[in-house]
């Protein structure tokens, strides 16, 4: 709006000038026909990007990505402590894994499309005039599930990496490795219930992360987990492990609780860097597990946590 004010007040003083005669007329009908040109264009290209940082970079620093208890297909309302912010839903018929973005009115803002015959998962994200906002595009030969946020420029603003127990994202910058979000979801689950934190707003702004990139990432985590389950449960393939509080030769009857799972997390994940090449990573998380199995000094509800966990990481979905 300043540009407005600046232009309409230079326009005023310009053309209150009265000494002028027949001949140039023409002339100073084009310039105030230019500059009139000039204020609207300045107008139109300050717009767009006012409404998108009003519409995507006013998120709360904390949110939560919720799985609906009861929905014809995959649902996740979006939600903050004010209140919704919108949902997203799995579309019923599709040939590829495709979400649709709608905001608190239950109108449709964006539409995240898997590309049929890719390799990898890649979705396209686009808004409701299918303009593209940007893709996400899932690693090959990873340790653990990994996507690429890519820009519609093609920049990628960051990494999603998943943890060894599967319960975190963490997006980090590509370049400078800094942590710039956290989405993760409870040991204890009966429906996937995603807490986002932005952790470096500053990078996130910058970078103008949109946040329907990485809602896309959790809702195909739990769309692909869900059909991992489906077609296991309709295979004969047998499990790993029928119970490792036994074969550990643990308590089975302490019920462990959320923060003896978060001290497991901890003590796996302690020295290790995600960042790391895939060979050293996963040498330093069985050296890690191999110290926690013969750890005399776990508390009974640490051992059984690690005994949960354990046969939930090595038995198949």
């Amino acid at each position: 709006m300043a540009y407005l004010f600046f232009f309409l007040n230079l326009q005023k003083k310009f053309f209150s000038l009265r000494s002028f005669n027949k001949t140039n007329s023409y002339d100073l009908k084009m310039k105030k026909n230019l500059l009139a040109l000039l204020c609207i264009l300045l107008l139109l290209k300050n717009i767009p990007a006012t409404a998108l940082e009003n519409e995507t970079y006013s998120l709360p620093q904390e949110f939560y990505i919720v799985q609906r208890w009861i929905s014809l297909t995959l649902a996740f309302d979006i939600k903050s402590s004010n209140g919704k912010l919108g949902t997203v839903y799995r579309k019923f018929w599709s040939l590829g894994k495709e979400y649709d973005f709608y905001d608190n009115t239950e109108k449709m803002r964006a539409r995240a499309k898997s590309r049929l015959l890719s390799f990898c998962y890649v979705f396209d994200v686009t808004d409701e005039a299918d303009i593209p906002i940007g893709r996400v595009e899932q690693r090959f030969f990873t340790l653990f599930p990994t996507f690429d946020l890519i820009a519609a420029h093609n920049e990628v603003l960051a990494v999603a990496k998943m943890n060894f127990w599967g319960t975190t994202y963490t997006l980090k910058d590509p370049l400078s490795k800094a942590e710039i979000a956290t989405l993760s979801r409870s040991f204890f689950r009966f429906k996937d219930d995603w807490t986002v934190n932005i952790t470096r707003p500053d990078i996130f702004i910058s970078k103008r992360i949109d946040p329907r990139l990485f809602i896309t990432v959790v809702a195909f985590q739990t769309d692909h987990e869900n059909d991992q389950r489906y077609y296991s449960h309709n295979t004969s393939l047998p499990p790993m492990s029928s119970n490792y509080k036994v074969d550990l030769g643990w308590d089975s009857t302490v019920e462990p609780q959320e923060e003896d799972f978060e001290a497991i997390v901890q003590l796996t994940e302690e020295g290790v860097d995600l960042d790391e090449e895939d060979e050293l990573l996963s040498a330093r998380l069985l050296q890690n597990l191999t110290a926690l199995i013969h750890n005399n000094e776990l508390t009974p509800g640490q051992k059984s946590a690690l005994s949960i966990l354990l046969q939930e990481k090595l038995t198949p979905l």
